[in-house]
């Protein structure tokens, strides 16, 4: 009968916690899992996968701007964007909504006349053009996720119909100095 109590009031316990602790880690590591994976299904529905000319059609056809990243394979600063701000689910549900984008890759020959066209020097570079192919802004480097929706936000707001036309410079003036 002692060693019936001694199971019970020692043994047990700890087998519990055993069991409760790596329950915790697989829900924990679970949900980390299907969280990164979501952000990546994010990512990949906010880029245009098409060339960049079916894209040009595309937009001339829906009235919508664009957005082209160039990112240089491995390069510190495009990988942070990619990871951080591009990824981030405001970021990329606001960019699908409202722009067709694209991520150029400059090992492919596309990218390379993409970037000579444009005449990129820097990455990451983030170019915003409207839906004829004319570049609206430019952004070179790596950009925290607050900043980048506030530029989206104010390019969205500066290519809106419904702007008063007499406000039009002084958000100018506001969207420059971010």
């Amino acid at each position: 009968m002692a060693w019936f109590l001694y199971l019970f009031v020692k043994i047990l316990p700890l087998l519990f916690v055993m069991i409760h602790t790596k329950i915790t880690f697989i829900i924990v590591f679970m949900t980390s899992s299907i969280v990164s994976s979501f952000s990546q299904t994010i990512l990949d529905a906010a880029f245009f996968q098409s060339s960049y000319a079916d894209m040009f059609i595309s937009a001339q056809h829906m009235q919508k701007p664009m957005i082209l990243f160039f990112s240089a394979n491995g390069s510190d600063p495009s990988l942070k964007m990619e990871k951080e701000t591009l990824s981030d689910e405001y970021v990329a549900s606001f960019m699908s909504l409202n722009y067709l984008a694209k991520k150029v890759d400059i090992r492919y020959d596309e990218g390379l006349q993409l970037v000579n066209h444009f005449k990129v020097k820097r990455f990451p570079t983030i170019l915003f053009l409207d839906h004829q192919g004319k570049v609206k802004t430019k952004m070179e480097g790596f950009y925290q996720t607050d900043y980048f929706l506030k530029v989206l936000l104010g390019l969205q707001f500066r290519q809106s119909k419904y702007r008063q036309h007499n406000f039009e410079s002084g958000y100018d003036v506001y969207l420059s100095s971010l």
